[in-house]
């Protein structure tokens, strides 16, 4: 038998409480979660939260856990804006893998929070379309929208590492995995560890 969503209690000023899954509870404390594959509605869900909790409080961090093997290049980049754009600032943490898109938002954090835990990979590579795969089909880019994304990306993590243009833009070329230490070198993470950066 399936064990399914663990209900914590939560009370609420005046009332008599109600009951919410382990991750709404976890959202309420400012946790949140990237642990699939970036596409579109998990970006949105992810972005409408960042902006919620900075109204909410404009001070207290937020968190997010990244364990995601990459996704989709424009909900990432917009996920990506609206975590540079959060008042509280937020806190990257990478768990396990950071992948392609996933490395941006990790890499995204605000500067000196951002941390990957030992055993997390990181990984950089190009933005990827179908367009390359299949030129023919209706990819709704064109070849300059694409090397125009591909410019944003190197923007983003310019802006994160401090790397020059030219040393993002050749890394990218190809696979690049990288250790915690590695990925801390390379400007993706400021630290290294178990503890809070």
């Amino acid at each position: 038998m399936p064990v399914g969503i663990p209900q914590l209690p939560f009370l609420v000023p005046d009332d008599n409480g109600y009951n919410l899954t382990l991750i709404n509870r976890l959202y309420r404390a400012r946790f949140l979660f990237l642990s699939q594959v970036v596409e579109t509605e998990i970006s949105n869900q992810l972005c409408a939260l960042i902006v919620h909790l900075g109204l909410e409080d404009k001070t207290e961090p937020i968190y997010l856990y990244v364990h995601s093997p990459g996704g989709l290049v424009i909900p990432g980049l917009a996920l990506y804006n609206i975590m540079q754009s959060s008042k509280p600032g937020v806190h990257t943490i990478g768990i396990a893998r950071a992948y392609s898109t996933g490395s941006l938002i990790l890499a995204g954090g605000k500067m000196l929070k951002r941390l990957a835990l030992p055993h997390c990979t990181v990984m950089i590579h190009q933005p990827i379309s179908s367009y390359f795969e299949d030129p023919l089909a209706e990819s709704g880019l064109d070849a300059e929208d694409i090397v125009e994304l591909r410019n944003l990306v190197i923007q983003a993590y310019i802006a994160k590492t401090g790397k020059p243009y030219w040393v993002i833009a050749d890394d990218l070329e190809r696979d690049q995995l990288m250790t915690p230490e590695e990925a801390r070198a390379y400007g993706i993470v400021d630290v290294v560890g178990y503890d809070k950066p």
